[in-house]
């Protein structure tokens, strides 16, 4: 399910039930030739669940990496067996094809294909379009993953840098 719920909060906001908010988000790393993705789960108050990072090489554009972004979600989604999960992404280009049912050959498309078949996998797994402002935590790690390639995190080692972003959407919440 995808939802262009074009949510304008400018801020990172709590769920209603029991439900899991995932934002994701990409970074491209030109200097190196690689790009990363930050992805983390939180609960509907909050607290953090877990996250990941991924870097991979490769000179790609940025729908690239955020359409990679969300397929790296579900598919982690997918082997935590969860369900009642919203999936929040600032790319409007992969929130779109997503709901699309036009297919062009590209690796995008590709991509988005491996989306599409994953959320017919997934029990009440949406994706959801949000400002790039709602999604600090996610791009926070998206751009750390140059530093944390391929790492997952719990509250107990997560990195401390990433520590005023998840306060600072408790505290709006709160």
């Amino acid at each position: 399910m995808v939802g262009a719920n074009q949510n304008k909060d400018e801020q990172w906001s709590k769920l209603e039930g029991n439900k899991i908010k995932v934002n994701v988000d990409g970074a491209i790393f030109q200097s190196n030739g690689s790009y990363g993705i930050g992805v983390v789960a939180r609960d509907r108050n909050g607290q953090l669940i877990e996250a990941f990072t991924a870097l991979r090489v490769g000179n790609v554009q940025p729908a690239i990496v955020e359409s990679f972004g969300v397929k790296e979600a579900l598919s982690w989604i997918k082997g935590k067996n969860w369900s009642n999960v919203v999936i929040e992404t600032d790319s409007i280009v992969s929130v779109q094809a997503i709901s699309s049912s036009v297919f062009m050959p590209s690796v995008f498309s590709m991509l988005i294909s491996d989306c599409k078949r994953l959320l017919n996998c997934l029990v009440d797994v949406s994706v959801s379009l949000v400002s790039r402002s709602a999604n600090k935590t996610g791009h926070c790690l998206a751009c750390g993953s140059c530093y944390w390639s391929n790492r997952i995190f719990n509250l107990s080692n997560v990195p401390s840098v990433i520590h005023p972003s998840i306060m600072a959407d408790l505290a709006i919440i709160s």
